[in-house]
């Protein structure tokens, strides 16, 4: 890879450059024009999802030729996409973000400058609060009894499940046509009469348009005169005039200068079409399977072959016909069903006693102020920690808004605060870690007694229907570490009039 240029010449015999961490990396090469996927896909989070994303990306650059000039062309500009079957999930759900937002990036706020939430220090250094903080604060670990036997057949009868299905080996060609935009603001002159601005909007089939007044006024909006979604927000809120620098604001939280450019670019789908072609059935080689699995569940060979001995002869069958796919299914199926054993045999203990609040840790979770995207955060009351609360869904902003800010009014509330991202409980591997939602102190009933409360806000009320199954696995060992604190855990919606109350704990 040092000799870039001996690469880039044709005279070089090598026509392949297989990379394994360069699309993380930052390497921007606008010749990509084959990206294959090797590793199993996972688009449970947003965060794997923009990974994805991003690495995609790189193969949605404008190609360049021998003479260092972009290629328009739309029979040179193919990125040609690898994959499982399964990376279908992903475009999919990148194909209903396109749509729901209406082929563009989610607008941005009205004010695009993150916000900052102050800490209220009179809650902070008060005995409610602190007393909270040495109780949740204390370290917990686990121990775990699993039943071999009881593995085994849990496994055998989920994998014998006529709902289980080994897929078909088969080719799924996608094509998609993409079209990049690009919009190019640029400042010549502000005066008391307005901003003179030139706006060119370009994009990868050839379309060029010009916008120029010499006279744009407070109020102008670039989307609605140029019919144009992705330029939502961009209407002039203020010009400053300075005949040195002027700048031009709009409602989107953009700047324009005098002297510099404002680009941006816009990706959009315009059609796809998907042929499915279906192998014949033929048989492949098969790799040891009991080894592959071991190393992805960590469990013994020995039970590993148990379960693959007693899977029904039909089933095991297909092994041969899709080697992949099957040991996909298996070692997934394996998978949920430790999971699953994990959460429902983990017992906690409580390593420390309550003892003075650690101030230094305390100071690391809540600093004096907090920066935040200014969409995710509402005022907050009397007894918030801080003096805006973060939220993350309209489910907890109902919930701040309908029920701890109304209990707050009436005396109930000693305080309350967000979890932040950092504050996670320790749960095994195969689970994953868990950030819980809420911390409050609450009177009980008779207004006597503080209670130690933490509280998960989900649309659903039932564990068992939560979106992915991790999900439900984390409430369980959340429920019984924090039963081993001493601490009121419950998963709630935001409609649950006495949240505060102690709910059924299950395991």
């Amino acid at each position: 890879m040092k000799a870039k240029e001996e690469l880039l010449s044709f005279d070089s015999k090598i026509s392949f450059i297989f990379a394994h961490s360069a699309l993380r990396e930052g390497w921007d090469n606008p010749n990509v024009f084959t990206i294959c996927l090797l590793k199993e896909p996972r688009y449970e989070s947003a965060n794997q999802m923009n990974t994805r994303r991003q690495e995609l990306g790189r193969g949605l650059r404008i190609c360049v030729n021998q003479q260092g000039e972009r290629v328009m062309g739309d029979d040179v500009n193919i990125l040609t996409v690898v994959c499982p079957e399964d990376f279908s999930s992903y475009v999919d759900a990148l194909q209903k973000e396109y749509a729901s937002t209406g082929d563009i990036v989610p607008p941005q706020p009205t004010n695009a400058r993150r916000a900052e939430a102050i800490r209220n220090d009179r809650i902070f250094i008060s005995s409610g609060f602190t007393d909270f903080w040495k109780n949740i604060s204390r370290e917990t670990n686990y121990e775990i009894i699993l039943n071999s036997p009881e593995l085994i057949a849990r496994s055998i009868n989920a994998f014998n499940d006529k709902k289980v299905v080994i897929p078909e080996p088969k080719i799924i060609l996608t094509k998609g046509d993409f079209v990049i935009t690009t919009y190019a603001f640029e400042l010549k002159e502000a005066s008391p009469f307005g901003a003179a601005i030139s706006l060119t909007i370009t994009d990868t089939r050839q379309r060029h348009n010009q916008y120029f007044r010499k006279d744009y006024p407070v109020g102008f909006d670039f989307g609605r005169h140029c019919n144009d979604v992705n330029l939502k927000g961009f209407k002039i809120t203020q010009i400053a005039i300075d005949d040195a620098a002027p700048i031009v604001y709009f409602g989107n939280g953009k700047e324009l200068k005098k002297g510099e450019h404002l680009i941006f670019d816009n990706e959009k789908m315009l059609a796809s079409e998907k042929d499915v072609r279906k192998e014949e059935k033929q048989v492949y080689p098969v790799f040891n399977l009991v080894d592959r699995a071991s190393r992805a569940t960590n469990l013994t060979r020995p039970t590993l072959a148990k379960i693959f001995e007693s899977i029904s002869a039909e089933k095991k069958s297909r092994i041969f016909y899709n080697p992949e796919g099957f040991a996909s299914v298996f070692i997934s199926i394996i998978k949920d069903v430790l999971a699953d054993l994990v959460a429902e045999n983990i017992i906690y203990h409580v390593q420390d006693t309550i003892e003075e609040a650690n101030f230094t840790l305390m100071q690391q979770f809540f600093p004096p102020s907090k920066e935040f995207p200014q969409k995710e955060l509402i005022q907050g009351s009397d007894h918030s920690l801080y003096d805006q609360v973060q939220v993350d869904s309209d489910v907890e902003m109902r919930f701040v808004n309908k029920r701890l800010k109304p209990d707050d009014k009436e005396g109930n509330v000693v305080c309350y605060f967000k979890f932040p991202s950092d504050f996670k409980i320790h749960i095994p591997k195969v689970i994953l870690n868990y950030n819980p939602d809420w911390g409050i102190v609450r009177l009980d009933k008779v207004g006597n007694k503080t209670l130690h409360l933490v509280r998960e806000t989900k649309g659903n009320i039932n564990a068992d229907k939560l979106r992915f199954p991790n999900e439900r696995r984390k409430i369980i060992c959340a429920q019984k570490h924090f039963r081993a604190l001493g601490v009121s855990y419950r998963q709630i919606t935001d409609q649950e009039n006495e949240w505060w109350l102690d709910g059924t704990i299950k395991g």
